[in-house]
């Protein structure tokens, strides 16, 4: 631990008499470089001023700081700027990836909330089940040409301006969409918000990818928001539309200031793809598919089911919640489950807890039955994403094709529930979890045969 106060510095020849500086350093000198008080440790406490030795001929990424016992500190010939940014990450995690990992959380938040509440309000506004899913699907759609484009807006500027472009429309469509009631423009309101998504998500991904950040830490901050949103879905849906949907667009724009911090993602020689190699990936494509699939029936017509059947707000929470709850923690544990339940098989099992939904009206049973889909989704959302990871920096094409799937998902759900629903009346929950669980387990027995 750093000590309080100002230390007073020695030169570097009684320095390195004393033992204090490694050998070699004879001539440096001490330079009248200075650290303002910076709050560095976890524990809050403020660094002092310190007296920097500086090492010349040496880069900060081959030779960390060093502190010793009388307050020299050795560094290499470093910039000011470079020395508060060394104080001010305690975790040592770059502040590219602080930053993107909170927006992931925040946007989440956003999409966990906005779906649920875009479906309620077009209900609300006399559209049936099929129209709201049609709506939904539409919408959802978009999402696919707005993570394409991320990759070619990167490209061009960087992921750091895309990011900031998504969330400027992400503040506007979500401030639009209590303004519209008709169907093409409530569809074409609510799509804008999606194609902000698919523009945020493919480059926030590919600057975590270019930091080394991991899958993991990724996957639990997005899902983590995501719980947080769950969590707090019934509570805002009681503000109403217009006062919900004005709290995002507020929200959002801020989080566009805050994106300014952050620096775009490096490029790297294997960016440029062909597409042969992107087909090498279809069975992460296909996942994402089944994910997503799973994923938005729930969130689109799970609360249409609360309303229909009067039902209590918290229902509509409950079972959000714990699939999301269900998860994250699938996606935190990932690594540390046994071999047996990491497999895609045991996924495509767990996407069907969701049927149990249309069985019950139970607390503990809705909740065991979310839980199950959750965990089928984590498992196979996890085995999908690895394998696109595994492509390291700056491999935006991959995470825009990655999130067009996932879009895809979010539309086909919707889409196929509503169709069904409209023409055979099946349960449109029971559709999109049947086709979620049948191109898991296919993609599982297609990998098999390979």
């Amino acid at each position: 631990m750093w000590p309080r106060g100002r230390l007073r510095g020695l030169s570097a020849q009684r320095a390195e008499r004393a033992g204090n500086v490694p050998p070699g350093t004879r001539g440096a000198g001490l330079q009248g470089a200075y650290a303002q008080p910076r709050r560095c440790h976890h524990d809050g406490q403020y660094a002092p001023r310190v007296r920097v030795h500086l090492r010349r001929g040496f880069r900060p990424s081959q030779h960390p700081p060093r502190l010793y016992p009388n307050g020299i500190c050795t560094l290499p010939r470093v910039s000011r700027a470079e020395l508060i940014k060394a104080c001010s990450h305690p975790l040592g995690v770059p502040q590219s990836l602080l930053v993107a990992y909170a927006l992931s959380f925040l946007v989440s938040v956003f999409q966990a909330v906005y779906t649920p509440a875009a479906s309620l309000y077009a209900h609300g506004l006399g559209y049936s089940e099929a129209d709201v899913g049609y709506i939904l699907g539409i919408a959802n759609f978009v999402y696919v040409p707005g993570a394409l484009l991320s990759s070619m807006l990167a490209r061009r500027a960087s992921e750091r301006r895309t990011t900031i472009l998504s969330l400027a429309l992400l503040a506007l469509a979500a401030a639009l969409t209590p303004r519209v009631k008709g169907f093409w423009e409530l569809a074409a309101a609510v799509g804008a918000v999606f194609l902000s998504m698919g523009l945020f998500w493919p480059a926030v991904e590919s600057i975590i990818s270019a930091s080394s950040g991991k899958v993991s830490t990724f996957s639990f901050s997005w899902s983590s928001g995501a719980l947080f949103g769950a969590l707090a879905t019934s509570q805002a849906l009681r503000l109403g539309a217009s006062a919900l949907f004005s709290v995002f667009a507020l929200a959002s724009a801020v989080a566009a200031l805050s994106a300014l911090a952050m620096p775009g993602a490096s490029r790297s020689a294997g960016e440029r793809s062909s597409s042969l190699s992107l087909l090498e990936f279809w069975p992460s494509w296909a996942l994402c598919l089944s994910y997503s699939i799973s994923a938005g029936g729930v969130l689109v017509f799970y609360p249409l089911l609360v309303e229909r059947r009067r039902l209590p707000l918290e229902y509509i929470s409950l079972a959000i919640t714990s699939m999301m709850l269900a998860r994250t923690l699938t996606f935190f544990y990932f690594d540390r489950l046994p071999r047996s339940l990491r497999g895609v098989w045991v996924g495509a099992l767990g996407l069907t807890g969701s049927l149990l939904l249309l069985a019950t009206a139970e607390y503990p049973l809705a909740a065991l039955a979310a839980a199950a889909a959750g965990f089928g989704q984590g498992v196979v959302y996890a085995n999908a994403l690895g394998d696109v990871f595994s492509r390291g920096g700056g491999a935006t094409r991959y995470t825009s094709v990655f999130e067009a799937m996932i879009g895809l998902g979010y539309s086909l759900g919707p889409v196929a529930g509503a169709a069904l629903s409209s023409t055979v009346g099946v349960e449109p929950i029971l559709a999109a979890s049947a086709l979620a669980f049948s191109l898991a387990l296919a993609t599982y027995l297609r990998k098999m045969r390979a």
